[in-house]
């Protein structure tokens, strides 16, 4: 995942409300920060409206200017790229960091949830804007048409791999079938031979045993 240095220009004395969001599948971990004040807010996956509407309250409780400047960032790979639009159409801005370069020991504490995940990251962020290059690596943000072009080489490589998969269960099931008509022919014939041999040994009239030979003498 290809990676740049972005300059977030901070001003000496500036108030900035960051905002680290926790992406998951149902809902979205938010955690603000401003004057060393953190507020974390829950949000349904994906519904903007609850987004710009939790970050107007966070200021209103943070005794914030309503154009207050806001920095946030999320990690790559869940939602690809359409949310970082969306902020930085709403006048956010916005990183979006690469998961494998965030430090090791957010990864292996014990204790993991998705308020303690995004109150760290929000701490990250802070460290980022005050200038340490070292808290996280920022993903590049391609094209509308390159991240286009991407999604549909992995839909393809997922349809790929679903033939291929099929084409096994296929063979497999071939081969079970193939198998089956196998041991009922043997067994038919099998059959057939026990039949035959019965046929070839007469016996007595009136249930007597079987005649060796010829006819009585």
């Amino acid at each position: 995942m290809a990676t740049k240095t972005t300059l977030i220009k901070v001003t000496p004395g500036e108030v900035i409300l960051t905002m680290a969001i926790e992406l998951s599948h149902k809902t979205w971990k938010l955690a603000f920060s401003a004057r060393g004040r953190p507020r974390v807010v829950t949000v349904r996956a994906r519904e903007l409206a609850e987004l710009w509407q939790a970050i107007a309250d966070t200021k209103a409780k943070l005794e914030l200017a309503l154009d207050a400047r806001v920095v946030s960032c999320y990690e790559a790979g869940r939602d690809d790229f359409w949310l970082h639009r969306e902020l930085v159409a709403n006048g956010i801005e916005n990183l979006v960091v690469d998961s494998s370069s965030i430090e090791v020991s957010r990864r292996r504490r014990r204790a993991k949830t998705d308020r303690i995940d995004a109150l760290k990251l929000n701490a990250l962020l802070r460290r980022y804007l005050a200038g340490d290059g070292e808290a996280f690596a920022v993903v590049v943000v391609p094209s509308e048409a390159a991240e286009d072009a991407r999604r549909l080489m992995r839909e393809l490589k997922r349809l790929k791999n679903e033939r291929g998969q099929h084409q096994v269960r296929l063979s497999f099931a071939a081969g079970a079938a193939g198998a089956a008509r196998h041991r009922g022919a043997a067994d038919r014939g099998q059959g057939l031979g026990q039949a035959g041999r019965g046929l070839s040994r007469p016996h007595r009239p009136g249930g007597g045993g079987a005649v060796e030979g010829g006819a009585d003498p």
